[in-house]
C-alpha cells in the first residue's frame, strides 16, 4: 500500500479522474473536497493505473482516500508520495497547524526568505529545540516541512492539532466479489455452499424468527422478501463512500399500521450509524422501541467457536428437557394475528444507478417518468463515462416498492436509457 502527503497549501480532490465534466448548462468542475498541506491520504491506485472500478488513470492522476475516508482523484503535482514506515514516523512527531494564513521562512526573522505559504489548517511538524536555542529566537517556532526542509514560523500563528490521521492505515481496500467470498469461506464466515449467505436466505429465516418474537405474531420465511448481494459492484461501493455510506446486507422487520414488513436486501447505511461498523464475522441486531429508543446487540455470529457455542447451548437445552422430563419450557409467544404486508406496499428510499445518453433533455425525461409514478427525487449525481454516455445516480425519497418498480420498468423503455446498473435501498 502506498501513501502520500499533500505538498501544496490547498490540494484539490476531484470526484472524477478528470477535473471538468459536461453538465446540462455546459462544462462544470468535478471538485469534491480538498486536502490541506501536510495531511495524509492513502493511494488506492497509482498514477497511470487501473482502479478497482475499471477506470484508467492518466499518468499524472492518482486515486486516493483521505485519512477521514473521502474518496477521489488528485494530481500528483500536489502530492508527495511516501512509504508506510516513513509516514508512521512522520505522524509520530509533534504536529502543529497553522491557525491562520502564514509563511514558513528559512530564518527566524522577518528578513527570512519564504519557503512555503500556508493556508489556515496546514500541518507542520514542530522540531524540538534546546532551551538556549529557543530563547535565541523567542517568538518563532522551528518546524519541518513534508519534504524534510526546516524553517521557522511565528509562534502566534500555530495551534495544537486536535485530530489524528492514523485512520489512513486502516482504510479498507476493496476486493473483487469472488475473492472476498473465497476469503470469507476460508475463514468459516460463509458456508461451503454460500448461496444461503449471499442470497439472503439465512438472514431471511432469522428475520422471520425475530419478527415473530418481537411483534407477537407468526411470520414465516415465505413472508420475507429476500434479495442478496451478488449484484453489488465496485462502482456501487464507491458511490456509497461518496455519499458517506457503506453497503450492508440488512434483514429488516417493521410493525406498521398496515401490517408487518419483513425483508432482506442490501442497504446504504450512513457511516456514523452503529450498523455501519459491523464487519467480518460479527452480527448485530438493532432495535427501535417506543420507550427504549435505539438498542443494539452485537457479537460474533460465525466461525468455529461461536458456532460451537450455539450448538452446545441447544444440546444443553435438550439435556435439561430430558433430565426434568419436560419440553416447551419457553412457549410460543405468537398470540396476535397481525397480517404481513405485501412487499409491494412497503415504503423505501432508493438509489438508482443507470447509464444514459449524454445529451440535453435526458434528466427532464427521467424526472417525467418518475414523477408520473409519484416518485420524488432527493438527489442526482451525474458522471461522464465514455462514448457519449453518462452515468446517473438518482436518490429518491420514500416511495412504495410497487410505484418505484413500475417507474423502473418505464425507464428501461426510454430511448435514452442504455443500461440500468443497479438499485439499492437507502437506510
Amino acid at each position: 500500500m502506498k501513501y502520500a502527503l499533500f505538498s501544496v497549501p490547498v490540494g484539490t480532490i476531484y470526484d472524477l479522474p478528470q477535473p471538468i465534466k459536461e453538465g446540462e448548462t455546459g462544462p462544470v468542475s468535478t471538485i469534491g473536497d480538498e486536502g490541506l498541506y501536510g495531511q495524509a491520504c492513502q493511494v488506492r491506485t497509482a498514477p497511470g493505473g487501473v482502479t478497482a472500478a475499471g477506470v484508467h488513470l492518466a499518468p499524472d492522476v492518482a486515486e486516493v482516500v483521505s485519512f477521514y475516508g473521502y474518496h477521489g482523484y488528485v494530481f500528483t503535482r500536489e502530492l508527495q508520495l511516501i512509504e508506510e514506515a516513513p509516514l508512521r514516523d512522520y505522524l509520530a512527531e509533534p504536529m502543529v497547524l497553522a491557525g491562520r494564513a502564514t509563511d514558513v521562512l528559512n530564518l527566524p526573522k522577518v528578513q527570512g526568505v519564504r519557503m512555503m505559504e500556508l493556508e489556515r489548517g496546514g500541518l507542520l511538524r514542530r522540531v524540538a529545540e534546546a532551551p538556549e536555542e529557543a530563547e535565541a529566537h523567542k517568538g518563532w517556532a522551528k518546524v519541518r516541512l513534508v519534504d524534510g526542509r526546516v524553517g521557522y514560523v511565528r509562534d502566534v500563528a500555530l495551534e495544537p492539532v486536535r485530530y489524528e490521521m492514523s485512520a489512513v492505515f486502516s482504510q479498507e481496500e476493496g476486493l473483487p466479489f469472488d475473492e472476498a467470498l473465497a476469503k470469507a469461506t476460508e475463514l468459516g464466515y460463509a458456508e461451503a455452499d454460500p448461496t444461503a449467505d449471499i442470497e439472503g436466505y439465512d438472514a431471511g429465516r432469522k428475520v422471520a424468527i425475530m419478527a415473530s418474537i418481537a411483534f407477537r405474531s407468526r411470520v414465516v420465511f415465505s413472508d420475507v422478501y429476500t434479495e442478496g448481494i451478488t449484484k453489488i459492484s465496485a462502482r456501487d461501493i464507491l458511490y456509497a463512500k461518496e455519499f458517506g455510506c457503506v453497503i450492508k446486507l440488512v434483514g429488516r422487520a417493521r410493525n406498521t399500521r398496515g401490517g408487518i414488513e419483513a425483508a432482506v436486501y442490501p442497504m446504504m447505511i450512513p457511516e456514523d450509524h452503529p450498523l455501519a461498523s459491523v464487519r467480518d464475522s460479527f452480527n448485530a441486531v438493532f432495535l427501535h422501541g417506543d420507550a427504549v429508543d435505539d438498542v443494539m446487540f452485537y457479537g460474533r455470529g460465525a466461525g468455529e467457536f461461536p458456532t460451537a457455542s450455539a450448538v452446545m447451548g441447544d444440546v444443553i437445552d435438550v439435556m435439561r428437557d430430558i433430565r426434568y422430563n419436560c419440553t416447551g419450557r419457553i412457549s410460543c409467544t405468537c398470540y396476535r394475528d397481525t397480517p404481513v404486508k405485501p412487499f409491494a406496499e412497503a415504503e423505501n428510499q432508493f438509489v438508482l444507478r443507470m447509464k444514459v445518453e449524454n445529451r440535453p433533455g435526458v434528466l427532464a425525461s427521467i424526472a417525467g417518468v418518475l414523477g408520473a409514478h409519484q416518485v420524488s427525487i432527493s438527489k442526482v449525481v451525474q458522471k461522464i463515462i465514455t462514448d457519449g454516455a453518462a452515468e446517473l445516480v438518482i436518490v429518491t425519497d420514500a416511495v412504495k416498492e410497487m410505484a418505484f418498480g413500475n417507474a423502473l420498468e418505464d425507464l428501461k423503455e426510454l430511448e435514452i436509457t442504455r443500461e440500468i446498473g443497479n438499485v439499492i435501498r437507502e437506510y
